[in-house]
């Protein structure tokens, strides 16, 4: 399994900024869900591919790496 981690970044003028890696799917919904109720109104979601990625890609995916590194 994948690393998974948050980046939160705090601005000048007190927007927050949070980056999840690692995650697919609805994954990163559930990670961040806590700090968005605590922060307040978001005023912007933007996804990265892994979002996207099924579950059958990203096994395919794992799979071929862990395939890559036995060699």
């Amino acid at each position: 399994m994948e690393l998974q981690e948050l980046e939160i970044t705090i601005g000048r003028e007190g927007n927050v900024s949070v980056s999840v890696t690692g995650a697919r799917g609805g994954e990163c919904l559930s990670m961040t869900r806590e700090i968005e109720v605590r922060l307040g109104e978001l005023t912007e979601r933007d996804y990265k591919s892994e979002f996207y990625a099924s579950r059958e890609e990203v096994l395919i995916r794992e799979s071929s790496r862990a395939r890559a590194q036995e060699r």
